[in-house]
Formats: C-alpha cells, sequence, structure tokens
C-alpha cells in the first residue's frame, strides 16, 4: 500500500529541497526525520514536517506501523516564482526570485511488499522537468548518430557541377 503526503508552496528553493531529499531518500521515514533533526539547512524542517505527516497519514488512516514503513519516492517541484526588488546604487532597483516547492512523499508498507521487488527498487527523487529533457536529449543523440553513420556510408558529390557533368557524360 502507498501512502502519499504532500506539502505545497514551502519557502525553500527546489534545488536546494532536492538536496535534502537526495540526504534521505535510502532511510526508513523514523530514521530520515531523526537525520533531518541535526541537519543544519533551511529545507531540513520542511522535509521533516512532510516525512512525518507522511508517517501519521499511514498510522491513523491504514493502521500501519510506523516501523515497517520504507520512503518509496520524493517529488521535488517547483511552485511559484516571486519576483522582488532591493534597492542598488544610483537609484535603480536590483532584481531577484524567491522560489518556492512543492515536495510529494509516497511511503510504502515494507513488510507487505515482495522481497524480491523491495531488494532491487530504492527509493528515488524526481524532477519532472529533467526527465522529459533527458527523453528529448537521449532522442536527440540517437538521431545524431545515425546522420553520423548515414554520412559515412555514403559518398556524395563536391558540387552540383560535377553531378551534372557526370549525367551528362553517361549520355
Amino acid at each position: 500500500m502507498i501512502i502519499t503526503a504532500t506539502q505545497r508552496q514551502i519557502s525553500v528553493t527546489p534545488r536546494k529541497m532536492r538536496m535534502m531529499a537526495t540526504a534521505v531518500k535510502n532511510l526508513k521515514p523514523q530514521e530520515a526525520v531523526n537525520q533531518l533533526k541535526y541537519l543544519n539547512y533551511s529545507a531540513a524542517k520542511p522535509l521533516s514536517k512532510v516525512i512525518k505527516q507522511a508517517i501519521a497519514n499511514a498510522t491513523n488512516n491504514h493502521k500501519i506501523n510506523p516501523d515497517s514503513l520504507k520512503i518509496k519516492e520524493i517529488v521535488v517541484n517547483q511552485g511559484w516564482t516571486l519576483k522582488r526588488w532591493h534597492a542598488g546604487a544610483r537609484g535603480r532597483g536590483k532584481p531577484y526570485t524567491r522560489r518556492r516547492s512543492h515536495v510529494t512523499i509516497k511511503l510504502e508498507n515494507a513488510s507487505a511488499s515482495t522481497p524480491n521487488t523491495s531488494s532491487s527498487k530504492k527509493a528515488s527523487i524526481t524532477n519532472p522537468e529533467t526527465s522529459k529533457t533527458s527523453k528529448k536529449l537521449d532522442s536527440k543523440l540517437s538521431d545524431t548518430s545515425k546522420k553520423t553513420l548515414k554520412k559515412k556510408t555514403t559518398t556524395r558529390p563536391s558540387s552540383k557541377k560535377t553531378l551534372k557533368q557526370s549525367t551528362s557524360n553517361q549520355k
């Protein structure tokens, strides 16, 4: 059974939040909360709150023992970007952005899952933006490699004049 907990518009940048998520992705949820308690980062406290929320969802709604849970997936997305200004030299305004993030945590009951799948699959942190771009890059790389193979196998005349001359000579 998969238990989810979501927190939106956390006022921590997604980059910092992903850094904390990678630090705890392979731990049990209780261990992750304990680990985040001692990390001195701005993203540690909001992330531990979301993990605690997921644990509470499992115990209260589904009557699952918190010790038998494991983190299946942590998704960190970008939320609103607030555009702000602060005073600069010569009366100018200097722009900066206040980024926010959305966090979704999926927990799984480790005792209910089969041992083959639980040992082979590890928790993952997904970023939908990079997964889309990586698929595009993979398709582009395969297309370029096909083009280079075609270029190596086919020989082309150096100019149109030589092509016309070669066709006229054959007649």
